[in-house]
């Protein structure tokens, strides 16, 4: 299979013939099982074939609510192929969808995900209020697929480069991964005051971000297994001794130092969310990124 070949080797030659549309993959390995990778070439075509399905259905769904255009988003874990970093970010019209080209799955075991993509997200929201509430849930729903919380628009709209930090409370007196975090938000483009400590308060938020000032804490996740739920589980107690509702819980995470896969981190914030965060901003530990997360 990986013997070179005119320049190629028979495995890129192989996946080169074959488009993944769903009818054509599994009965290519079934003709070709008995002769070589059968079993690695039918687990392979499941895979893509359930990756092709699922984005296939979330952007007809996507269509169907008015939406024009997609985005292909990657995972950042450093696992990355160079074929779909080529397209990270980029837009494209449902139209003009091609599976392998500009549609996931680009590749045998693409993990690409698609998202909606529209330049004026206020005025979006404004003709979602002639739906009816059902509609709109329902558009809520198939912008992610991952469950209850979601990937959603940054109503901060960050601009990297454009960011402004105020600091309230002595920047010195930050720990490590705090002080990053801050540091990481002003590159990304959000506005961040950070808040100074009330010593005789029951609780303290960390943050205030966007021009309306909005309460925001700040936690870093390790690798222990229960690092997520408990930094998160901590960051809603503070509502709770302020006597916020925790229904308004927000919550900057960060894994700065862990080794944990970021997308794993990611969906369990997703998961942990439906009982103690309302919006989380997730910065990548390289600091390039920020993921909006909404329930």
């Amino acid at each position: 299979m990986e013997k070179e070949w005119e320049t190629s080797c028979s495995k890129k030659l192989f996946w080169s013939s074959v488009i993944l549309t769903g009818n054509q993959t599994i009965p290519t390995a079934k003709a070709h099982g008995g002769t070589f990778w059968s079993s690695v070439i039918l687990t392979g075509n499941q895979t893509t074939e359930g990756t092709y399905t699922s984005r296939a259905a979330q952007a007809e769904e996507l269509k169907r609510e008015g939406f024009e255009e997609y985005t292909v988003e990657v995972v950042h874990d450093g696992h990355t192929c160079e074929e779909c970093h080529a397209v990270d970010g980029k837009t494209f019209r449902f139209d003009d969808a091609e599976p392998g080209v500009n549609f996931p799955p680009l590749h045998p075991y693409c993990r690409c995900q698609i998202a909606p993509a529209v330049t004026d997200w206020d005025a979006w929201q404004a003709r979602q209020l002639d739906k009816t509430s059902e509609q709109v849930e329902k558009v809520a729903q198939v912008i992610s697929i991952s469950g209850k919380a979601r990937t959603a628009p940054n109503p901060f709209k960050p601009v990297p480069g454009t960011g402004s930090v105020t600091y309230d409370k002595p920047e010195d007196r930050l720990l490590a991964h705090e002080a990053k975090a801050v540091r990481d938000l002003e590159a990304l483009g959000y506005q961040v005051k950070v808040l100074k400590e009330d010593d005789k308060a029951p609780a303290n938020i960390d943050l205030e971000l966007g021009s309306k000032g909005q309460l925001w804490e700040m936690k870093n996740i390790g690798d222990g297994k229960h690092s997520v739920n408990d930094q998160m589980r901590v960051a809603c107690r503070k509502w709770k001794k302020l006597g916020i509702s925790s229904s308004e819980s927000r919550v900057v995470i960060t894994s700065y130092g862990a080794t944990r896969d970021e997308q794993d981190i990611i969906d369990e914030v997703k998961r942990r969310m439906s009982k103690y965060a309302v919006e989380v901003i997730y910065i990548y530990r390289d600091g390039s990124k920020s993921v909006f997360l909404s329930r």
